[in-house]
């Protein structure tokens, strides 16, 4: 949770592209070390696809190989999540919906994710998004 908020903080920051790949390094770590606990799923979801889906001045290249290793890493309900963020009252939402290379961008991270790991409740929101 401290290091989804530590990331989105310095995201949000006037020099994210210079001070996001430490924090995205950090929490790819954390994923990696085992489950996302399910009351924290939500906000690291979240997170990884806000910084990684960019803003309208661009992405932070340098913390893209980490958000595509933790995007390839989501398991069935961080994936339900992420399909379901456009439609949710958030800022990425806003994004995609307002800035083009940012739809472009949540289209190529949804195309990480194996077409078979997706729940079957889903399949019609994963095919609408990567179209």
């Amino acid at each position: 949770s401290k290091a989804s908020e530590r990331l989105m903080n310095a995201h949000l920051q006037f020099n994210n592209f210079y001070n996001e790949p430490p924090f995205a390094e950090r929490l790819l770590e954390l994923t990696q070390q085992g489950a996302v606990p399910n009351v924290t799923k939500s906000d690291v979801v979240t997170t990884v696809v806000t910084c990684a889906v960019g803003n309208q001045y661009g992405i932070c290249n340098a913390a893209i190989p980490y958000y595509i290793k933790i995007i390839q890493g989501f398991v069935q309900s961080e994936i339900k999540i992420m399909l379901e963020l456009p439609q949710t009252n958030t800022q990425v939402a806003n994004r995609i919906k307002t800035y083009p290379q940012c739809k472009e961008n949540y289209t190529k991270l949804i195309k990480l994710i194996s077409p078979d790991s997706v729940p079957s409740s889903l399949k019609s929101l994963y095919e609408k998004a990567v179209k």
